[in-house]
C-alpha cells in the first residue's frame, strides 16, 4: 500500500462487504497504531477477496513481524510459473533469525506479472 493509513480507509469499506471481522476499527480522531495497521493488513491479506498487493519488502516486514515463511510463485497471465525468470519466479520469504528448515506457519502467494497483484494460495496440491 502507498501508506497503511491510506489502505486502511480503503479496505475497511470493503470489512463490512465480505463480512471480515478485524482486530482494530478506526475511529474519526482516533488513528490505529502502525502495528495495529500491520495487522488489520495481515488478516486482510488472508483472505483472497481482499486481492492484496504489495513488494518485497512488505512482505519481508510481514514475515519477520509475524515470524511467518511466505512463498511467492511469479506466474505469467495463464497460471504458469514465470519460466523467463529462471530460479526468482519462486521466492521464499522468512525472518532473519529463523533457519531455513525451521517448522514456521507458511503462506502461500501468486504473483501475476501481468496485473502485479499477490493472490493468496488457499490450497496447495501435494506434488
Amino acid at each position: 500500500p502507498d501508506t497503511l493509513e491510506e489502505d486502511e480507509g480503503r479496505m475497511a469499506r470493503l470489512d463490512k462487504k465480505y463480512r471480515v471481522r478485524i482486530p482494530y476499527k478506526t475511529y474519526k480522531g482516533y488513528p490505529l497504531a502502525e502495528d495495529e495497521l500491520k495487522l488489520n493488513w495481515v488478516i486482510r491479506l488472508g483472505d483472497a477477496r481482499y486481492r492484496i498487493w504489495g513488494d518485497e519488502c512488505t512482505l519481508a516486514v510481514m514475515a519477520e513481524m509475524y515470524n511467518i515463511r511466505i512463498v511467492v510463485e511469479q506466474q505469467e497471465g495463464d497460471g504458469r510459473r514465470a519460466t523467463k525468470m529462471g530460479s526468482h519466479a519462486v521466492q521464499v520469504i522468512i525472518p532473519y533469525d529463523v533457519v531455513p528448515e525451521a517448522c514456521i506457519p507458511t503462506i502461500f502467494l501468486i504473483y501475476d506479472l501481468q496485473r502485479q497483484h499477490y493472490d493468496v494460495v488457499e490450497k496447495v496440491k501435494p506434488r
